[in-house]
C-alpha cells in the first residue's frame, strides 16, 4: 500500500500526538499546543506525494530529489566510480518533499554509506559529510545519486539493495531535515539545468544521454 508519507515518520507521529493527548488531558494548553505543532510539522515533512513521472523519452533522466540547484560542475566523482563525471548539485532545505527517486530505470549495482560530518548542506565543506551513495547501471552507463546530510539531517534512509532493478521515479530513499542529493551522470551526458533552477524528484528532466540516446535517433 502507497502511504501519503514516508514510513520513517510514524514513530515520530505517534510520539509527538501521544504527547499532544497526554497534556490535553492534564490541561497543559501551552504544551499541548507544542506537541500538536510538532505533530503537525513532522506530517508535513515526511509527506511523500504519488508522483507519476511525466511521459519522456527513454534518455531523459529526471531529478532525485525535490529542491534547487545549487552546483554543476565536472568533477572527479571519488566515492564509487572513481572518474571524472557532470555533478549536479540539488539542495533540499527543511520545505522540501525528501523523498529521493532513481533518475532512470537500471539496476543498483553497489551502495556505499560513508562515514562524514555534519556541516551546512550548502556549504563546500559538505563534500565530506556523512553520505549514502547509490549506482544505478544504465544500458552500460554509470549513474550515482548520492545522498548526503547536512547540519541538521542526521538520518539517511536507502529503501534498495543490491541487484535490485529500479524505474524511473520510484523512490530510492529519504533523508531527514534538510540536505542534498548529488547527481552523477557520465562526460557524454547533456545537463538540462542551470544553477537557481527549482526541480522536482522524479519529474523535471535534469540530464539527457546514453545508449538509449542513440537507439531513438
Amino acid at each position: 500500500m502507497n502511504l501519503p508519507f514516508a514510513k520513517q515518520g510514524v514513530p515520530l507521529f505517534l510520539l509527538s500526538f501521544l504527547l499532544f493527548l497526554l497534556f490535553l488531558a492534564r490541561g497543559r494548553i501551552l504544551a499541548c499546543l507544542f506537541f500538536l505543532m510538532l505533530f503537525l510539522f513532522f506530517l508535513f515533512f515526511f509527506r511523500s506525494p504519488k508522483r507519476e513521472p511525466l511521459e519522456q523519452e527513454s534518455h531523459i533522466l529526471v531529478s532525485p530529489a525535490d529542491g534547487r540547484i545549487k552546483r554543476i560542475e565536472d568533477k572527479k566523482e571519488e566515492d564509487i566510480v572513481g572518474k571524472e563525471m557532470k555533478i549536479v548539485t540539488i539542495f533540499m532545505s527543511l520545505f522540501d518533499v525528501h523523498v529521493n527517486r532513481s533518475p532512470c530505470d537500471g539496476k543498483v549495482a553497489k551502495i556505499v554509506r560513508k562515514k562524514g560530518g555534519f556541516c551546512l548542506a550548502f556549504k563546500e565543506r559538505s563534500e565530506g559529510n556523512a553520505r549514502n551513495v547509490i549506482l544505478i547501471e544504465r544500458a552500460g552507463d554509470p549513474v550515482v545519486v548520492k545522498q548526503i546530510a547536512g547540519f541538521i539531517a542526521r538520518r539517511i534512509f536507502c529503501y534498495r539493495k543490491v541487484g535490485e532493478t529500479v524505474r524511473r521515479g520510484e523512490a530510492l530513499g529519504m533523508i531527514a531535515f534538510g540536505s542534498r542529493v548529488d547527481l552523477c551522470v557520465p562526460m557524454g551526458y547533456d545537463v538540462l539545468v542551470r544553477e537557481g533552477d527549482k526541480v522536482k524528484a522524479g519529474i523535471t528532466p535534469i540530464a539527457t544521454g546514453g545508449d538509449h540516446e542513440e537507439e531513438e535517433r
